[in-house]
């Protein structure tokens, strides 16, 4: 049902009639993805014992694309940027794109508009991952290269600077939050879709 016409209900009926819909839209998908599955037991997968052909390695490079997006097209993950991979920062970067253009398109399907008909949401989009994700970017290739480093007097610095952050309850918790994708660098609240 149209949302012009929900909102015109009085709010039980409305809420009613959005509960039906979305029992409706259950049942049509559990109805689809139950013809998708193959009614075949489980079976263990061959046992690899050589490699046939050249083996191939991919440089693991420090890269973020120009624009994230384009009309219709958004680019998340190591689609849009790959980073060294520390602690899995990658995952949480790709992690939080996709959250926040979860959000983005929400707030475009609630403002009654199509995402992909406007750059608004879009463009929004790119700009609050381009924060996000070069700051995360930097603050890891300065961490890959603090602590790549053999020179005597950055270890005792670095050493200095692990205690020291350590010791500060607050310092640290910060910056688990932030390691963990809880909270974001720039705005030190997450975003909930």
């Amino acid at each position: 049902i149209p949302p012009s016409i929900t909102s015109s209900l009085p709010t039980p009926l409305a809420n009613l009639t959005h509960g039906m819909e979305m029992v409706a839209q259950t049942l049509n998908n559990s109805i689809t993805m139950s013809q998708w599955s193959e009614r075949k037991p489980f079976q263990v997968p061959p046992l690899i014992t050589k490699v046939v052909g050249r083996k191939f390695g991919f440089d693991l490079n420090l890269m973020q694309a120009q624009s994230y997006v384009r009309p219709r097209v958004a680019l998340v993950g190591d689609a849009a940027h790959t980073i060294h991979p520390m602690a899995g920062q990658g995952l949480n970067l790709g992690l939080g794109d996709a959250q926040c253009l979860a959000r983005v398109v929400k707030e475009a399907v609630d403002s009654g508009m199509d995402v992909g008909d406007t750059m608004h949401f879009l463009n929004k989009y790119d700009a609050e991952r381009k924060v996000e994700v070069t700051s995360m970017m930097g603050g890891i290739q300065l961490l890959h290269g603090f602590f790549s480093s053999t020179f005597e007097p950055l270890v005792y610095v670095r050493s200095l600077g692990m205690n020291m952050i350590n010791s500060v309850g607050v310092v640290r918790k910060r910056l688990v939050e932030v390691a963990v994708g809880a909270n974001g660098i720039t705005t030190g609240a997450s975003k909930d879709v």
